[in-house]
């Protein structure tokens, strides 16, 4: 999932673009083309701009260039410059939009691969290994996987964890949303996989913990408390 800016004043373009990017799970922030409105938007650190040009006023370039060499904002920018043809140009849009958001959300991780001694985290093959089981991961799984093991028995705040992997700000009730998924589908592949431990603990209010367990204590997965 990428954060997503759309700076535009045409409203029929954003009703049908938002949508599309949305239903591929991304968060799009829409906003005019005004400075006040453009730069609150930047400040939420968006992984993609798409700025509308065709829909904005003459000197709308110059505002954001003005706002851009004041903010900190590093991303990919989606220029727009007029549409001829909104209806046939719609899925290039949308298409282009995904691949660069995906492109920027993808955590940066440097190649290589990490013996925690209990398992192994390979974020150049992105997977990790379980005495001797290879699981699959995604990018962001791994970087999740990663930052839990090196603090492993500890719990971790969902924004702590956000900022760790996508290296941005949110507020707790954003973090939960956006890391509860991460959790859920590397609990489901450990469990697919069949390996039994480690598991990944919650609780209300600390965030999430991997828990490093042997065969021999149990074997079997510990009673968890709600999800935070």
């Amino acid at each position: 999932m990428a954060r997503l800016v759309l700076i535009s004043d045409n409203a029929a373009l954003s009703r049908q673009v938002i949508p599309q990017l949305e239903e591929r799970g991304h968060v799009v922030i829409p906003t005019q083309g005004t400075e006040p409105r453009i730069r609150e938007a930047l400040e939420l650190h968006p992984d993609l701009l798409i700025m509308d040009f065709g829909s904005m006023p003459p000197d709308a370039a110059a505002v954001c260039q003005r706002i851009l060499s004041r903010v900190d904002v590093r991303c990919c920018v989606l220029a727009l410059f007029g549409l001829a043809d909104e209806e046939a140009h719609m899925p290039i849009l949308v298409n282009t939009a995904h691949t660069l958001a995906q492109k920027e959300a993808t955590p940066k991780i440097k190649p290589g691969s990490r013996d925690y001694g209990f398992m192994s985290v390979d974020a150049h093959r992105r997977e990790a290994v379980v005495r001797g089981t290879h699981i699959p991961l995604t990018p962001t799984e791994t970087h999740v996987l990663s930052v839990l093991a090196a603090k492993v028995g500890h719990f971790i705040g969902t924004q702590e964890l956000v900022s760790e992997v996508h290296g941005y700000e949110v507020d707790e009730r954003e973090a939960g949303d956006i890391i509860r998924v991460h959790i859920h589908n590397l609990r489901h592949k450990f469990e697919k996989s069949g390996v039994g431990p480690p598991y990944i603990l919650s609780s209300r209010g600390k965030g999430y913990m991997l828990e490093r367990r042997t065969l021999a204590e149990g074997g079997v997965a510990a009673e968890e408390v709600d999800e935070p």
